[in-house]
């Protein structure tokens, strides 16, 4: 099954994965869920603790006693040059841990790429469908499906924060991975990017990034 995850519009089809022949491999091995679904129940809480149960409960309905084949595009202007981009997200699962691979590929090369196992997000204390090290495999595969997947926002939307943090946080990002540049450099960078921000990894340390063309990185524009 593939997702597609635009700015603005989600569509659910399925089609045949067009992923790399690594990615068939791996999918190909994934295996059968063996969790009984009738361990996953509805709990009492609060609206979020109801949404992500709620959403577990479909994602059994669609992968119970099936192997794990989805791919999800983000697709999006992410570096303001040219055509719009895609990022593909594949989720698995392989021996009751939940894989998220996340790949940006621009003329036939991996640009960037992103990989997360069992990703976490804290709701609560008591509901065992969220404990950390037991929660089940039904609860991290739909923090990865629904959650995880890198999302697409307009520069626009976050305006309202100061720009010098976000030429600090960029240069130090940058200086971190031996990019050295000066911050007249980076601030006319921005002033004249056309592309979008783009959110990725676990839900509870998200990263909100730019792309940076010059040194083919994405470097961090805000941290909530």
């Amino acid at each position: 099954m593939i997702r597609i995850l635009f700015t603005t519009i989600i569509a659910v089809v399925t089609a045949a994965c067009n992923q790399a022949s690594s990615e068939q491999e791996y999918v190909s091995k994934t295996d059968t869920f063996k969790s009984p679904a009738d361990n996953v129940t509805l709990k009492s809480g609060d609206a979020a603790e109801k949404k992500i149960s709620q959403q577990t409960l479909e994602n059994i309905e669609i992968f119970n006693g099936k192997r794990v084949n989805e791919e999800i595009l983000t697709i999006g202007n992410i570096d303001g040059i040219g055509k719009q981009d895609t990022i593909r997200t594949y989720i698995i699962v392989q021996n009751d841990t939940v894989y998220v691979k996340s790949r940006w590929i621009r003329k036939n090369d991996i640009i960037w790429q992103f990989d997360l196992a069992d990703p976490y997000l804290y709701l609560s204390d008591d509901n065992p469908l969220f404990e950390y090290e037991k929660s089940p495999v039904w609860t991290r595969l739909t923090i990865a499906k629904n959650y995880t997947v890198p999302e697409l926002t307009p520069v626009s939307q976050y305006e309202y924060i100061d720009l010098k943090w976000v030429i600090s946080s960029g240069l130090h990002d940058l200086k971190a991975n031996n990019v050295n540049i000066d911050s007249t450099t980076y601030k006319a960078y921005l002033d004249n990017f056309k592309g979008m921000l783009v959110g990725f990894g676990d839900p509870e340390i998200r990263k909100l990034a730019i792309w940076h063309e010059p040194s083919k990185r994405f470097v961090s524009y805000y941290t909530p």
